[in-house]
Protein backbone atom coordinates (compact mmCIF):
# COMPACT_ATOMS: atom_id res chain seq x y z
CA UNK A 1 0.00 0.00 0.00
CA UNK A 2 2.87 2.37 0.80
CA UNK A 3 4.34 1.66 -2.65
CA UNK A 4 1.04 2.96 -4.07
CA UNK A 5 1.09 6.10 -1.86
CA UNK A 6 -1.75 4.78 0.31
CA UNK A 7 -1.02 5.82 3.87
CA UNK A 8 -3.82 6.13 6.41
CA UNK A 9 -4.51 9.38 8.24
CA UNK A 10 -7.42 7.79 10.09
CA UNK A 11 -8.64 4.21 10.63
CA UNK A 12 -12.20 2.97 11.17
CA UNK A 13 -12.63 -0.71 11.86
CA UNK A 14 -15.28 -3.35 12.41
CA UNK A 15 -15.49 -4.66 15.94
CA UNK A 16 -14.61 -8.21 14.84
CA UNK A 17 -11.21 -9.26 16.18
CA UNK A 18 -10.07 -10.44 12.73
CA UNK A 19 -10.64 -6.92 11.39
CA UNK A 20 -8.92 -5.30 14.39
CA UNK A 21 -5.92 -7.59 13.82
CA UNK A 22 -5.84 -6.65 10.14
CA UNK A 23 -6.11 -2.92 10.89
CA UNK A 24 -3.33 -3.23 13.48
CA UNK A 25 -1.06 -5.04 11.01
CA UNK A 26 -1.74 -2.63 8.15
CA UNK A 27 -1.18 0.44 10.35
CA UNK A 28 1.99 -1.10 11.82
CA UNK A 29 3.30 -1.81 8.31
CA UNK A 30 2.64 1.83 7.38
CA UNK A 31 4.25 2.95 10.64
CA UNK A 32 0.98 4.78 11.39
CA UNK A 33 -0.20 2.97 14.55
CA UNK A 34 0.44 5.97 16.78
CA UNK A 35 -0.77 8.64 14.32
CA UNK A 36 -3.94 6.77 13.32
CA UNK A 37 -5.24 4.76 16.29
CA UNK A 38 -8.06 2.35 15.44
CA UNK A 39 -11.60 3.68 15.81
CA UNK A 40 -13.92 0.76 16.53
CA UNK A 41 -17.13 1.21 14.50
CA UNK A 42 -19.78 -1.46 15.20
CA UNK A 43 -21.64 -0.32 12.07
CA UNK A 44 -18.86 -1.83 9.92
CA UNK A 45 -19.56 -5.36 11.14
CA UNK A 46 -20.92 -7.77 8.54
CA UNK A 47 -24.61 -8.67 8.48
CA UNK A 48 -25.21 -10.98 11.45
CA UNK A 49 -28.45 -12.49 10.09
CA UNK A 50 -26.95 -15.96 9.69
CA UNK A 51 -25.55 -16.06 13.24
CA UNK A 52 -26.77 -13.13 15.28
CA UNK A 53 -25.46 -14.53 18.59
CA UNK A 54 -21.91 -13.82 17.38
CA UNK A 55 -22.20 -10.20 18.48
CA UNK A 56 -22.24 -11.38 22.09
CA UNK A 57 -18.60 -12.48 21.69
CA UNK A 58 -17.04 -9.12 20.79
CA UNK A 59 -14.08 -7.99 22.88
CA UNK A 60 -14.47 -4.75 24.83
CA UNK A 61 -12.28 -1.72 24.13
CA UNK A 62 -10.44 -2.47 27.37
CA UNK A 63 -9.79 -6.08 26.35
CA UNK A 64 -8.53 -4.95 22.95
CA UNK A 65 -6.28 -2.31 24.52
CA UNK A 66 -5.01 -4.79 27.12
CA UNK A 67 -4.02 -7.07 24.23
CA UNK A 68 -1.84 -4.43 22.58
CA UNK A 69 -4.20 -2.80 20.08
CA UNK A 70 -3.93 0.98 19.91
CA UNK A 71 -7.50 2.30 19.97
CA UNK A 72 -8.82 5.83 19.81
CA UNK A 73 -10.58 5.71 23.17
CA UNK A 74 -12.75 8.81 22.69
CA UNK A 75 -14.30 7.65 19.42
CA UNK A 76 -18.10 7.99 19.34
CA UNK A 77 -19.47 5.25 17.03
CA UNK A 78 -21.86 6.14 14.23
CA UNK A 79 -23.85 3.00 15.13
CA UNK A 80 -23.73 2.43 18.87
CA UNK A 81 -24.99 -1.13 18.88
CA UNK A 82 -26.11 -3.62 16.26
CA UNK A 83 -29.78 -4.49 16.19
CA UNK A 84 -30.29 -8.22 15.77
CA UNK A 85 -31.59 -10.15 14.09
CA UNK A 86 -30.91 -8.07 11.01
CA UNK A 87 -32.07 -8.78 7.46
CA UNK A 88 -29.83 -8.25 4.45
CA UNK A 89 -31.93 -5.19 3.54
CA UNK A 90 -31.41 -3.83 7.08
CA UNK A 91 -27.66 -4.39 6.62
CA UNK A 92 -27.66 -2.46 3.34
CA UNK A 93 -29.48 0.42 5.06
CA UNK A 94 -26.98 0.34 7.95
CA UNK A 95 -24.13 0.47 5.41
CA UNK A 96 -25.66 3.57 3.82
CA UNK A 97 -26.03 5.19 7.26
CA UNK A 98 -22.42 4.38 8.21
CA UNK A 99 -21.00 5.60 4.89
CA UNK A 100 -22.97 8.87 5.11
CA UNK A 101 -21.79 9.28 8.70
CA UNK A 102 -18.15 8.72 7.75
CA UNK A 103 -18.40 11.22 4.89
CA UNK A 104 -20.22 13.83 6.99
CA UNK A 105 -17.84 13.46 9.94
CA UNK A 106 -14.50 13.20 8.15
CA UNK A 107 -14.80 14.75 4.66
CA UNK A 108 -14.11 18.28 5.93
CA UNK A 109 -10.72 17.08 7.27
CA UNK A 110 -9.53 15.58 4.02
CA UNK A 111 -6.88 12.90 4.08
CA UNK A 112 -6.93 9.15 3.66
CA UNK A 113 -9.31 6.97 5.65
CA UNK A 114 -8.60 3.29 6.04
CA UNK A 115 -11.85 1.37 6.56
CA UNK A 116 -11.32 -2.22 7.67
CA UNK A 117 -14.45 -4.31 7.27
CA UNK A 118 -15.57 -7.66 5.88
CA UNK A 119 -15.93 -8.74 2.24
CA UNK A 120 -19.70 -8.01 2.29
CA UNK A 121 -18.88 -4.52 3.58
CA UNK A 122 -16.75 -3.78 0.53
CA UNK A 123 -19.73 -4.27 -1.75
CA UNK A 124 -22.28 -2.67 0.59
CA UNK A 125 -20.18 0.44 1.31
CA UNK A 126 -19.07 1.06 -2.28
CA UNK A 127 -22.67 0.59 -3.40
CA UNK A 128 -23.71 3.11 -0.72
CA UNK A 129 -21.35 5.83 -1.99
CA UNK A 130 -22.79 5.33 -5.46
CA UNK A 131 -26.39 5.50 -4.24
CA UNK A 132 -26.96 1.89 -5.28
CA UNK A 133 -28.31 -1.11 -3.44
CA UNK A 134 -26.62 -4.50 -3.92
CA UNK A 135 -28.66 -7.31 -5.42
CA UNK A 136 -29.76 -9.56 -2.55
CA UNK A 137 -29.94 -12.59 -4.85
CA UNK A 138 -26.29 -12.40 -5.95
CA UNK A 139 -24.76 -10.56 -2.97
CA UNK A 140 -22.93 -13.45 -1.26
CA UNK A 141 -21.88 -15.05 -4.56
CA UNK A 142 -20.32 -11.75 -5.59
CA UNK A 143 -18.34 -11.23 -2.39
CA UNK A 144 -17.25 -14.90 -2.30
CA UNK A 145 -15.21 -14.19 -5.44
CA UNK A 146 -13.21 -11.37 -3.81
CA UNK A 147 -9.49 -12.10 -3.36
CA UNK A 148 -7.89 -12.41 0.10
CA UNK A 149 -7.32 -9.05 1.79
CA UNK A 150 -9.31 -7.40 -0.97
CA UNK A 151 -9.75 -3.67 -1.02
CA UNK A 152 -11.20 -0.83 -3.00
CA UNK A 153 -9.65 2.57 -3.37
CA UNK A 154 -12.33 5.28 -3.50
CA UNK A 155 -11.68 8.96 -4.01
CA UNK A 156 -14.03 11.92 -3.96
CA UNK A 157 -13.13 14.29 -6.79
CA UNK A 158 -15.22 17.20 -5.49
CA UNK A 159 -18.42 16.23 -7.27
CA UNK A 160 -18.61 12.43 -7.29
CA UNK A 161 -16.95 9.27 -6.03
CA UNK A 162 -14.51 7.38 -8.20
CA UNK A 163 -13.36 3.89 -7.24
CA UNK A 164 -12.05 0.73 -8.75
CA UNK A 165 -14.74 -1.38 -10.41
CA UNK A 166 -13.67 -4.54 -8.61
CA UNK A 167 -11.81 -5.08 -5.37
CA UNK A 168 -8.18 -6.08 -5.73
CA UNK A 169 -5.44 -7.44 -3.55
CA UNK A 170 -1.78 -6.51 -3.46
CA UNK A 171 -0.94 -10.05 -2.36
CA UNK A 172 0.83 -11.79 -5.24
CA UNK A 173 -0.96 -14.87 -6.54
CA UNK A 174 1.03 -18.07 -6.93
Amino acid sequence: MIDHNLVADLCLCSIAIRCVQTAHSVLSGMERSEQAPIRIEPGLFECPHLNYKIIESFMTKKELTDNGFNLYQDYKPLIGKLTVPESLDDYFERSVQVMRGIIDRYAPRGGTILIVTHAPGLLALTSAINGLRPNTETFYRTVAAYPPLAFFVAEYNGTRWEHTDQPFSLIPTI
